[in-house]
């Protein structure tokens, strides 16, 4: 009965509850608003903020549909099949590099691989992103020294700073720390982003989930 009770309130919910944290941001939902809105004007959005921990983000995505029906976030198939979920395509965005502000680097306007030889550079573990494994791959075969954080969060991102140590990111998190400057890469790799949601969907997530695909097809 509880469970009935459950999935009749998803079913008649009239918002769409989006989950948020410093690495990911709902602001997505900014840039296809307007257009949100003239298809389904009567949708309300709910922000429900987490923290973005290894623990933590992996539950969420385990259980999208419960307290959180979308969250947005990079991805590739093994992502995806380890978490549960499934992802609607938005965009690719860039892979680029934050350089700590006190770094000798920071004052190029664009990082090439051969100014980066023989550096230290900080990238996200082995096996959690296809398309960031295949530049670091390339990196490494120039000279580059890589070493691992475990995820996306402050965390790496305030060790990248103490240790002053350029660290990969994507565009779009510019404003993340304030001691970090993303300078532009000569490189054209990219990394797919898009808005996560549980398999089994209720029929308004289900609704949203396919007007953001037309947005992002269009």
């Amino acid at each position: 009965m509880q469970k009935a009770r459950e999935i009749d309130e998803g079913e008649n919910r009239k918002s769409i509850r989006i989950g948020t944290s410093v690495m990911t941001p709902a602001k997505f939902i900014l840039d296809v608003w307007s257009q949100i809105q003239s298809r389904m004007p009567t949708l309300k959005i709910e922000l429900i903020p987490f923290e973005n921990n290894p623990v933590n983000s992996v539950e969420i995505l385990r259980n999208l549909g419960q307290h959180i029906d979308v969250v947005a976030g990079l991805y590739d198939d093994d992502f995806l099949k380890e978490r549960g979920c499934l992802a609607a395509h938005m965009y690719d965005k860039r892979i680029l590099l934050a350089v700590p502000v006190t770094h000798a680097l920071s004052a190029e306007k664009l990082i090439s691989t051969q100014s980066l030889k023989n550096r230290h550079v900080l990238f996200i573990r082995r096996g959690w992103n296809v398309h960031i494994d295949v530049l670091r791959d390339k990196l490494e075969d120039t000279g580059v020294v890589t070493e691992d954080f475990q995820q996306f969060n402050l965390t790496a991102y305030n060790r990248a700073v103490a240790e002053n140590i350029p660290i990969i990111t994507v565009e779009g998190w510019e404003d993340v720390h304030p001691l970090l400057k993303i300078i532009p890469a000569e490189w054209e790799d990219s990394i797919p982003f898009g808005v996560f949601y549980s398999p089994k969907p209720t029929s308004l997530v289900k609704k949203f989930i396919s007007l953001l695909s037309e947005i992002a097809a269009n």
